[in-house]
């Protein structure tokens, strides 16, 4: 697995990888790494697949999956940090049988730790490196479950299979309509952060008329990042702050998702149920062709609930690099940007038919489909090539 190819004459598709920025971001901090050109192909073929989408909605495009993975590292100006991820939140840490990926971005992430500890039987750890101490003498199963009932976004190494299919299509009973172009559609976002954010940009550059809807208690995370990554995400699309609290900013969601063609939101499911809304009966109701709904881990399974980003999603997926038997993070937060593409495909694809759909896209499975079957399959190489830092 970890040896080194013995040839020096790089690949098509390595020089792609090289070239697009995420070999710099992919591998301990000593040593970028070339991916399996499997992996990579996986990867290019999502950007091909959304451009015959586009080609249905008479547009022609040239998508580089590639670079879309490295575009928040190129605004931000981060780069790989070895067991730490690129944006610095989410770590892979050992347990006494395996490795798990935990993320903290939230300060109320950190001020689990010691509740954390408690539920493993261990008491006094204040500081994330005495917790790790703790988890490294824990069984997985047990660490997962202490994390998953404190709200943490905790992750293990492989645990998600490969799916058949990147996405799961609901069709909702409703009367047949013609197929509708991209350009002539109205899109709800109501994500944040970068899968449904880029979603929805690619939708804007094909065309679409995208308004992005955010809680006046919360808005997209991506406002409070560096430099400009949360214009590059949004811009071209309308914006409106609505309280939730309130009855009369409530009707009007309600009254902007009914009328809607297309809804991209990034909840878990309880989150838009406990404001009254319910995807089915928005599609039934309303003019909404295509809902599409990013999860960690979907919606109709038993893990709906669990709190993910695009790091540890990945880690569940398998799709990490493997150097000398330890694994490292691929790229930055990976599983956002390719479920984002792979959700804008979906959309494409449905508005392309006279079906109403609620689209499942679970960022741990779009991992798991990109690693493969074997989540170590293939070789991860030491770069003999100057890295490439991708610039946006």
């Amino acid at each position: 697995m970890n040896a080194l190819r013995s040839s020096h004459l790089e690949t098509e598709t390595a020089r792609r990888w090289r070239l697009s920025g995420a070999q710099s971001l992919t591998g301990p901090q000593t040593t970028a790494l070339h991916a399996p050109d499997e992996l990579v192909e996986r990867i290019i073929s999502l950007g091909t697949t959304f451009d015959e989408a586009t080609r249905k909605h008479g547009l022609t495009t040239s998508t580089d999956a590639l670079s879309l993975i490295t575009e928040r590292a190129s605004a931000n100006g981060t780069t790989r940090q070895g067991k730490h991820s690129v944006g610095g939140a989410t770590k892979i840490v050992p347990t006494a049988d395996h490795w798990i990926a935990l993320s903290m971005p939230r300060e109320s992430d950190v001020a689990s730790i010691p509740a954390w500890a408690a539920l493993l039987d261990s008491s006094d750890c204040q500081t994330q490196e005495k917790l790790e101490a703790v988890l490294a003498t824990q069984p997985t199963h047990a660490v997962l479950e202490a994390g998953r009932r404190l709200g943490l976004a905790v992750a293990a190494l492989g645990e998600i299979e490969a799916p058949e299919q990147l996405t799961t299509r609901h069709v909702i009973p409703k009367d047949s309509r013609p197929p509708l172009q991209s350009a002539h559609a109205v899109v709800i976002d109501l994500s944040s952060l970068w899968a449904g954010p880029l979603c929805t940009r690619l939708l804007s550059e094909a065309g679409a008329h995208v308004i992005k809807v955010e809680s006046s208690q919360r808005l997209d995370g991506t406002r409070r990042a560096p430099h400009n990554f949360f214009q590059q995400m949004n811009q071209g699309k309308d914006s409106v702050v609505l309280d939730f609290s309130t009855a009369r900013d409530l009707a009007e969601l309600r009254h902007l998702l009914l009328s809607a063609d297309v809804v991209v939101e990034g909840s878990r499911p309880r989150a838009l149920e406990q404001l009254g809304l319910d995807a089915a009966e928005i599609i039934r109701d309303g003019n909404v062709r295509a809902w599409v709904s990013l999860t960690g881990y979907g919606r109709s399974t038993d893990l709906r609930e669990r709190v993910a980003f695009g790091d540890d999603a990945a880690v569940a997926g398998g799709l990490v690099a493997w150097f000398q038997e330890q694994p490292y993070f691929v790229a930055d937060a990976i599983a956002d940007p390719l479920s984002g593409l792979v959700a804008a495909t979906a959309v494409l694809e449905s508005l392309a038919t006279s079906d109403a759909v609620l689209v499942e896209i679970a960022l741990s499975r779009v991992a798991a489909w990109i690693a493969g079957r074997n989540p170590r399959s293939g070789v991860w190489e030491a770069s003999r090539s100057s890295d490439v830092v991708a610039t946006a």
